[in-house]
């Protein structure tokens, strides 16, 4: 890497903003470009100051067929030492024309335009002087220069920040997120260091994972826990409303069909579909079901606890049995079985220490051989 620790600390903290906001993204590089499909994309090419003709010539056909590209720093910056400015490239990508380098040593106060609540007032360092050709000025420097721009190119546009710190690159991509309405993960409330991951099935179904990231305060454990208190966060699926609890190990998963209906858990705390307690636990479990079906509706679920403590699982009226057991040679081999109690349409029962180091299968007592079967298959 040309620029080293400088550059790798400024796309950490790109990536990190967008984790932050919950926004959905996967990472290419540039010959993966010609490979999207033609739906449109939103691209964030942090300063890509070495970026051949050719990748620029692409990013541009991208944005002109309906795509919204963020780039940030000077890539009028010449490809050889003692090679000419690669103003026009520049220009016909981002709409402004180079006209100077400007120190970096020297903050700038960065005044958002008139009437734009999207951008608070701050102070950063732009690396070099630009004109517009084009661009509409989202924010300024105290003397008037362009610091953040948007150029409407073809169907797209092409959102530009010269500021390649880390700040600035925080502060101008929060503008592009909320201008081009980037898809965020359905989560509420959306904290710092609380970012969710949503992923696609092979089924078409979703998969949604909340976790609990390092902040940026000294005196913190490097690898965790992060939370002072279980935490609820609320899940939007279709018409679904899930509460998902956040505990102590810092994650939590919810995996949910086409229909949008539950049929794994990942946790520590209350977990709620529709207002009613799916799964309630005292530690961190993960369960699934293993027969295709919801899980509350599922005849066999397998457990993996992480820890002692007091579990509550919505089941059909049939399920009442609760296994403890390992696996030999890819088989369930049962050790022990817990006492379970149903309680309102609840299955209830507590794990001890011993238990917890195991695997649990739940099912109903007339469907034993089946639910030991489904078992097996899906741990070989």
């Amino acid at each position: 890497m040309r620029d080293g620790r400088a550059f790798t600390d400024y796309l950490t903290s790109v990536m990190r903003r967008l984790v932050d906001d919950s926004v959905q993204f996967a990472v290419i590089d540039d010959t993966d470009l010609q490979r999207l499909d033609s739906s449109r994309h939103l691209l964030v090419y942090p300063d890509p100051r070495y970026a051949s003709p050719n990748v620029l010539e692409e990013l541009r056909r991208r944005v002109e067929a309906g795509d919204s590209l963020f780039v940030s720093g000077d890539f009028t910056q010449p490809l050889e030492a003692g090679g000419p400015r690669a103003t026009d490239w520049f220009m016909r990508l981002v709409g402004l024309d180079w006209v100077a380098d400007r120190r970096t040593d020297v903050a700038s106060a960065i005044i958002p335009a008139a009437g734009d609540m999207r951008l608070a007032p701050y102070f950063g360092t732009p690396i070099a002087r630009f004109a517009s050709h084009g661009a509409e000025a989202l924010a300024t420097d105290a003397e008037g220069n362009p610091v953040l721009t948007a150029f409407s190119l073809g169907k797209g546009t092409v959102v530009y920040a010269p500021d390649a710190t880390a700040e600035g690159a925080r502060r101008a991509l929060e503008v592009f997120v909320d201008r081009t309405s980037a898809p965020r993960a359905p989560l509420s409330p959306i904290l710092p260091n609380r970012p969710m991951f949503e992923l696609e099935r092979a089924d078409g179904g979703r998969v949604y994972t909340l976790f609990a990231t390092k902040p940026d305060r000294p005196g913190l454990p490097s690898n965790g826990p992060w939370i002072d208190a279980p935490e609820t966060y609320s899940l939007r699926v279709g018409d679904h409303q899930i509460d998902q609890p956040l505990g102590a190990y810092g994650v939590s998963l919810v995996a949910v069909r086409t229909d949008g209906s539950i049929d794994a858990l990942e946790g520590q705390g209350e977990f709620r579909d529709g207002g009613s307690i799916l799964m309630s636990s005292e530690p961190h479990v993960m369960a699934m079901s293993l027969d295709e079906r919801p899980l509350r509706e599922s005849g066999a679920v397998a457990m993996f606890p992480i820890g002692a403590g007091s579990v509550s699982l919505q089941t059909e009226p049939g399920v009442d049995t609760v296994e403890a057991g390992e696996v030999t040679n890819g088989q369930f081999h049962v050790l022990d079985r817990i006492p379970a109690q149903k309680v309102g349409g609840r299955l209830r029962f507590r794990i001890d220490d011993v238990q917890s180091q195991c695997l649990l299968l739940i099912f109903s007592r007339a469907n034993e051989q089946q639910a030991h079967r489904m078992m097996n298959a899906a741990v070989k």
